[in-house]
């Protein structure tokens, strides 16, 4: 008799630590399960206004907006990851409600193609029971806006000025000589970069013919006001001393209309070959 009531009484005391083992496992199992459904949660886009891609604006022109509205199970708020730098300027954006918006008023001049991208997500930390394993689910956003150069009444050619040569005399004496030519060329359209197919400039009336520089490079300034300059290294056995011209050459200066640049009048140039 006195056995059993010794192993009634250890009965009784391991009792509540096998309970409390189970609510233990019963609770860890329920962790894991809650974690689980925030993974499976799901974002979607559940409407599009606006072009998300092609849209054409010129500079001042205000876009046509972009809205975007996501549909979510996720129990967390969405957020938005949008990297900056990738809009034109003047051109903000804003997200709220699972909503973004992009609109405004292009400020920028310069003809290209914006690429943006952006990512809403829930922001749901990593899993409880498992730190190594995200529980954040997201959708990946994208689109172009285009700028494109401005359209005014514009038809007159690209104005060339200030045109010269560097060195102003070209001395042979001690062997070839690289020469450059400089021009400035304006016009309010914007000029299109020239072919390198036709050269810049060109030195005439020389025994041999004309003389060819290299095609006109932009090297300061923009497409509206800018500095042009082409090289040549001249021989000695390409022109007798004597005094020449440097004449501009324009068959590959044309503004975005299509015009044709004038030529601005032609620079003496002085040789010394002895």
């Amino acid at each position: 008799m006195l056995r059993n009531f010794i192993l009634s009484f250890i009965f009784l005391l391991t009792t509540p630590f096998i309970w409390a083992n189970d609510f233990n496992h019963f609770t860890k199992n329920n962790i894991t399960s809650t974690n689980s459904i925030l993974n499976t949660c799901t974002i979607s886009i559940s409407s599009v206004q606006g072009p998300l891609n092609g849209q054409t604006v010129a500079y001042q022109e205000i876009i046509e907006p972009i809205v975007i509205n996501l549909a979510t199970d996720c129990n967390e708020t969405l957020v938005l990851n949008f990297a900056p730098g990738q809009l034109p300027a003047g051109i903000n954006y804003t997200f709220a409600n699972n909503q973004l918006i992009i609109g405004g008023t292009i400020e920028d001049e310069t003809p290209q193609e914006y690429s943006w991208t952006a990512e809403v997500n829930n922001s749901i930390p990593a899993d409880e029971t498992n730190p190594a394993v995200s529980a954040t689910t997201s959708i990946s956003l994208s689109g172009s806006i285009t700028v494109t150069p401005t359209v005014v009444s514009d038809i007159v050619g690209p104005e060339m000025s200030n045109f010269s040569l560097s060195p102003a005399t070209i001395d042979l004496s001690n062997g070839a000589v690289t020469v450059s030519a400089t021009v400035r060329i304006t016009d309010q359209t914007g000029v299109a970069t020239p072919s390198s197919n036709f050269g810049g400039a060109y030195i005439t009336g020389t025994p041999s013919g004309n003389i060819y520089f290299s095609h006109w490079v932009r090297v300061s300034g923009d497409q509206f006001d800018g500095i042009y300059e082409c090289f040549k290294t001249i021989e000695p056995d390409q022109i007798p001393e004597g005094d020449y011209t440097l004449r501009a050459e324009t068959t590959n200066i044309n503004d975005l209309n299509g015009f044709n640049a004038n030529p601005p009048a032609g620079v003496t140039v002085s040789v010394i070959n002895p």
